[in-house]
């Protein structure tokens, strides 16, 4: 699993791929703060995490097209089904080094409590909470992606579902758009308690719930659970 995590990692920081990724989510990640912090002046993350949390769908499947849909396409692959490594170390070497090619951006967001200190008192656990839930929020799109990215080698058509699927993740927690929408009361509560992002909201302003977070946690190994049996089939196949 260690050779494969540096094997993909090299191939983010070697192809125009993860600068891509760095510059969409630094650009973007900054509008987001300087609107939501700067300009009210405020000393919590809290806006800043909601517009970051419906803002990242559109850059986070970059990190996850290439996961699988490339060594496909390349017929590399092919050395992976052969290699003396477990399906599952493939599968989570791959993931954590998208996963660390995310962790890189975000940890330029540390200064971000700094700047709001001028703005008055940090809220530490507040912000640490918040920072869970994005991390917890991100991975569950990542696992999402390298699911879908397990199942064709056309990357154009792994990115493409990748971003059908978390829009109407990411949906169905608008009010007017989502499940406000749906007649049925018990049935919108439903697909609430199923949503993720939902989820991911419901640890915002410091309201850690373990129920939420282990939800997250859970539905990412899901994810990764079939990701490793669609290899799996294949390298059996």
């Amino acid at each position: 699993m260690k050779a494969i995590f540096k094997r993909e990692l090299n191939a983010y920081f070697t192809s125009a791929l993860g600068y891509a990724y760095l510059f969409l989510f630094l650009f973007f990640d900054g509008l987001v703060f300087f609107a939501t912090s700067i300009i009210l002046g405020r000393s919590t993350l809290s806006l800043y995490f909601q517009g970051i949390a419906f803002l990242s769908p559109l850059f986070l499947p970059l990190l996850t097209v290439r996961i699988f849909a490339e060594d496909k396409k390349l017929k590399t692959d092919q050395l992976l089904l052969t290699a003396p490594v477990s399906t599952t170390g493939v599968v989570l070497g791959k993931f954590l080094a998208a996963f660390a090619m995310f962790g890189i951006g975000l940890a330029v967001t540390i200064i971000y409590p700094l700047i709001q200190s001028r703005y008055g008192a940090v809220p530490v656990a507040e912000t640490v909470c918040e920072y869970i839930g994005f991390i917890l929020f991100a991975a569950l799109i990542l696992a999402v992606g390298a699911f879908i990215s397990s199942m064709t080698e056309n990357q154009i058509t792994a990115v493409a579902i990748t971003y059908v699927v978390i829009f109407a993740v990411v949906v169905v927690a608008i009010k007017r758009f989502g499940a406000d929408r749906i007649p049925n009361e018990t049935v919108a509560n439903a697909v609430l308690w199923l949503s993720p992002i939902h989820r991911f909201l419901n640890l915002l302003h410091g309201r850690f719930n373990i129920n939420d977070a282990v939800y997250l946690a859970s539905v990412s190994g899901l994810f990764l659970f079939l990701t490793v049996e669609t290899f799996e089939k294949r390298r059996l196949g």
